[in-house]
């Protein structure tokens, strides 16, 4: 199976990379800036072709090149970056979205699987605690939960129009683990209590539901494989607790660790959703809980760390 992963080189495409390779795929890492850090140790099992998502010819000339059958679109501006630059955003979240779709209607492409995010339902005060499902309509309120939302509508429309077999996978609010790009500051809670220097944390008492990256990418390549589907999206989760109950897990794991948590801020998603769909579609499971995430991670690092001779 020739796989082409979009943003291939980042933080959730570097594992599922990883993950594809160990089963057997022809891998093609399709990214603007390729992140050689992140995939060290698969560099030379993988085929790594520097594209713009933006430029549809970038997509074409890579598709056929490699005769691809399979697209995972992972490239896309995180949030706080597409508050900054809405200009961007609209030509890299949606322009790019729809090249990838039609690239795949001009070419062999089988299936494409997209991330899609629950920033599209908007912040979790629109919810009263109730669990979301695929059909709650969207509420963004972000520009990139905005894109987010144009994109499932306009993976809808593909499909229904030309029949292309487009599935979208949206992920926990909080995708975390070693290599994450965005949340720093969960990043930080970890890796600088990892060095002993102190750390401060928004969100104090807000829940957040926390998805493991490799509970993420077992949802991908459960996409990729799933026959006889009856819808063409799908939430997907982890475990649900609060930020200060992140904090006490990692100050359990690490007792030196010097954490300080503020109730500043608002997150722009929600935390509790109905993953029905993806239990009885997919067959998704999470398997980590935040606790078993968070020691994994930690895990990671140190190892990491050990190897360069390093203390932390």
């Amino acid at each position: 199976m020739s796989v082409m992963i979009t943003g291939g080189t980042g933080f959730i495409g570097s594992y599922l990379a990883r993950r594809l390779v160990e089963e057997g795929c022809d891998v093609i890492l399709f990214d603007f800036l390729p992140r050689f850090d992140l995939i060290e140790d698969i560099k030379n099992k993988v085929k790594i072709v520097r594209g713009d998502i933006a430029d549809i010819t970038d997509l074409l000339i890579s598709i056929r090149k490699h005769s691809v059958e399979y697209i995972v679109h992972l490239a896309y501006m995180h949030l706080v970056e597409s508050e900054e630059k809405p200009w961007k955003a609209l030509r890299v979240n949606c322009g790019g979205h729809l090249n990838v779709f039609e690239a795949m209607r001009i070419t062999n492409v089988k299936r494409v699987v997209y991330v899609n995010s629950v920033a599209a339902y908007g912040p979790a005060k629109y919810y009263e605690e109730k669990p979301i499902s695929e059909d709650t309509p969207p509420r963004p309120t972000t520009v990139y939960g905005m894109c987010r939302a144009f994109d499932a509508f306009m993976a809808h429309y593909y499909h229904e129009k030309y029949g292309l077999d487009i599935i979208g996978i949206r992920p926990g609010g909080i995708v975390y683990g070693p290599g994450m790009t965005v949340h720093t500051w969960f990043r930080d809670m970890i890796e600088k209590s990892l060095l002993g220097e102190p750390v401060k944390v928004p969100y104090g008492n807000q829940k957040v539901d926390w998805q493991y990256v490799k509970d993420t990418v077992n949802a991908f390549v459960l996409a990729l494989k799933a026959k006889n589907l009856k819808h063409r999206i799908f939430n997907t989760c982890g475990e649900v607790r609060t930020v200060r109950e992140a904090a006490e897990i990692v100050k359990r794991l690490l007792p030196n660790a010097k954490i300080e948590v503020e109730d500043k801020g608002e997150l722009p998603f929600p935390y509790l959703f109905d993953i029905k769909r993806a239990r009885e579609e997919l067959g998704y499971r999470p398997q980590y809980t935040l606790e078993r995430g968070i020691k994994e991670y930690i895990d990671i690092i140190k190892c990491k760390a050990k190897n360069r001779g390093n203390k932390v």
